[in-house]
């Protein structure tokens, strides 16, 4: 459900052409909302910052396949 803001979000961090490799309308809802699926599963790990209702930032984590981080 929060897709779209998310869309939105990266969209108006795009803009100012600094933080992202990404640019404004590259990303759409859909993929934003496959990144999501893909960050429930087992070893990741997806933040999101809310301030009254508004998504203000997003964190993702996603785990590794490497021998040192499967403890």
């Amino acid at each position: 459900e929060d897709a779209e803001s998310i869309c939105a979000l990266l969209d108006a961090v795009g803009a100012e052409n600094i933080y992202l490799a990404t640019v404004p309308g590259e990303s759409t809802v859909n993929q934003i909302k496959a990144l999501i699926r893909q960050q429930s599963t087992n070893r990741c790990l997806l933040l999101v910052g809310d301030s009254h209702g508004d998504i203000v930032g997003v964190l993702g984590f996603i785990g590794g396949v490497f021998k040192k981080v499967l403890c």
